[in-house]
């Protein structure tokens, strides 16, 4: 009877002290029910809480830990005051018991209450997570490639992406491991609104050609070639000398016979009367005698 008095008395006095005499009140962890959530930074994301009955009274709260926050609600019988910054984002949906929040920010993320009094003294609470992503651009990566003299070539391999959330790991693909050595980290979450820049590198050690690609945070890079050093140009080289060796060596064979027996037939004289080399024929000579 007490509690009842004090809590009238709470209403008529000030909007403001409700909220947080009733906030105080609720015990975290009674009669939960979680629900899980998820929202993209700088869009919008609607908060369900469980019932189908008309309630008379409904907060939404944060959890920070050390206390509860106060979001947005409704009471069926007088107006609650709603934090300024929350005001002007937030709406509460009396029919579904919800509310949509927008101009989402990684500093929403975390444990929220939905507080649903079916009468002024019957309350149920249940337990809704939000988990705040951000999609990371498409990763990029480089090579930087060394020629040795003799053995395997080496190349420095970097990727890096920003403007994603949570923090992500690099993940390389068709790499061997046992090629990989002196990998270095780097990860800097941006002051305003928290997203990451993450960037990693690596000494990969190969003979061959070898297609590259890596993700961070579910965002996946072209694919690229790495390891094309001289060797290949080398090996290009002698294939095309190989050819060309052969190409000439057909001209030898085939051209240069051909061209010898051109002049052979062209170059013959026709005989010329006089000549004293000229066979004349024997029916001729029996003619002249």
């Amino acid at each position: 009877m007490i509690l009842s008095v004090f809590f009238h008395f709470n209403v008529f006095v000030s909007n403001r002290f409700v909220c947080i005499s009733v906030l105080l009140a609720v015990k975290p962890g009674e009669g939960t029910e979680a629900r899980n959530f998820t929202a993209v930074l700088g869009q919008s994301v609607t908060l369900r809480c469980p019932g189908t009955n008309s309630p008379v009274r409904l907060y939404i709260q944060k959890n920070n830990g050390g206390g509860a926050e106060f979001i947005n609600g409704f009471d069926t019988v007088q107006e609650l005051a709603i934090p300024p910054q929350y005001k002007y984002r937030t709406t509460i949906n009396r029919t579904e018991l919800s509310m949509e929040m927008r101009n989402i920010s990684v500093s929403d993320e975390g444990l929220y209450e939905c507080v649903v009094f079916k009468t002024r003294e019957t309350k149920k609470q249940f337990t809704i997570y939000l988990t705040v992503t951000a999609k990371y651009n498409i990763p990029n990566v480089t090579a930087t490639c060394n020629e040795p003299a003799s053995g395997a070539r080496s190349c420095r391999l970097s990727c890096w992406a920003a403007g994603g959330y949570p923090w992500g790991a690099v993940r390389w693909a068709e790499l061997n491991l046992s090629l990989m050595n002196d990998l270095q980290n780097n990860s800097i979450q941006e002051q305003n609104f928290k997203t990451w820049t993450i960037s990693e590198s690596l000494s990969y050690h190969c003979n061959q050609p070898t297609n590259v690609s890596c993700s961070i945070g579910g965002a996946t890079s072209n694919m690229t070639t790495v390891c094309q050093g001289k060797a290949d140009d080398e090996k290009f080289s002698l294939d095309a000398a190989v050819i060309s060796a052969i190409a000439v060596l057909l001209l030898i064979v085939f051209i240069v016979p051909s061209v010898y027996i051109i002049r052979k037939c062209c170059g013959r004289r026709r005989p010329v009367p006089g000549d004293a080399d000229v066979e004349v024929p024997l029916a001729l000579r029996t003619a002249e005698t």
